[in-house]
């Protein structure tokens, strides 16, 4: 049952990032069609964690990380020049707009240990996250290769979300909060560099998308068609079910990505995600552990 639990939340996660990724592409593209823009990104991801499994994956997140960094890299000083640098973007966001930590509203300080917990479940139970170690050749390996990720991923993070804040001083009011950066890229970059940029930004995505996908149906393969159905299936079966699994995941994630619209975008649909399954579930996954 908890297994049914995790892969419908990890389901729903994909959908999600589809969204972001989706109205990256209408932003910067100018072509409105949601449709069009679920099943380009959605089919690319799909087919090639189907076919390439976690290779595939890891290997495509090399070059994404490069393209992604490659992107971050040019859109932050540019996006910093417009605003007066550092000063500048202070001095234009609202006072209160860089307050951590606040005692009352809606992102108080209990929004804010909440989220540290889950950050907790997310780093140590994480689909994604899991199934990329798990590839590691070694347990030595795979524990630099976590460490590593913990060290980047804060100052990452970043140099995509200072040019988010800058670009809510350039492009006051827009209609879609979760447009800004691609709104963003497309004023300022040159066709060229925006394809480059594009590509970066789109990255992030499809490497969250392919990873998790991979890792979601290899759990319906082994938590459930092998220890339930098929408990003497061959690799070739076992093979042919996973990629069926893919399939089948994608399917449910598209689906899903069409929701996020209607429970208000991808913010408002990920914190009612994780408050309504994350940390149950984590703390079921870490008593099921102990015993």
């Amino acid at each position: 049952m908890v297994a049914v639990l995790w892969i419908f939340r990890l389901s729903f996660w994909l959908g999600i990032v589809l969204y972001t990724g989706v109205v990256a592409a209408q932003a910067i593209t100018g072509n409105p069609s949601f449709t069009f823009w679920v099943l380009v990104i959605g089919g690319i991801a799909i087919v090639y964690t189907a076919l390439g499994g976690m290779f595939a994956v890891a290997f495509t997140d090399v070059i994404q990380f490069i393209l992604m960094l490659l992107g971050a890299l040019i859109v932050l000083p540019l996006a910093m020049s417009l605003v007066d640098w550092w000063p500048g973007l202070m001095a234009q966001l609202p006072s209160d707009f860089m307050v951590l930590v606040r005692n009352t509203g809606e992102f108080d300080w209990k929004f804010i240990l909440a989220i540290f917990f889950l950050g907790l479940e997310w780093a140590t139970v994480d689909q994604g996250l899991l199934q990329r170690t798990f590839s590691a050749d070694s347990t030595k390996t795979a524990a630099r290769g976590l460490v590593l990720a913990g060290i980047i991923t804060t100052p990452f993070a970043l140099l995509w979300l200072i040019p988010g804040l800058a670009a809510s001083i350039i492009h006051p009011g827009l209609a879609n909060p979760d447009s800004a950066v691609p709104t963003l890229l497309r004023s300022l970059l040159p066709h060229g560099v925006l394809g480059l940029v594009i590509c970066g930004l789109l990255s992030a995505q499809l490497s969250t998308i392919a990873g998790n996908l991979n890792g979601v149906a290899t759990m319906i393969t082994s938590d459930i068609y092998e220890s339930i159905f098929n408990k003497r299936a061959d690799n070739k079966i076992i093979l042919l079910v996973a990629r069926f699994m893919t399939f089948a995941v994608g399917i449910g994630m598209i689906l899903f990505a069409y929701w996020v619209p209607r429970m208000g975008g991808a913010v408002n649909a990920y914190l009612t995600l994780i408050a309504i399954m994350d940390m149950p579930l984590f703390i079921i996954a870490v008593v099921y552990g102990l015993f």
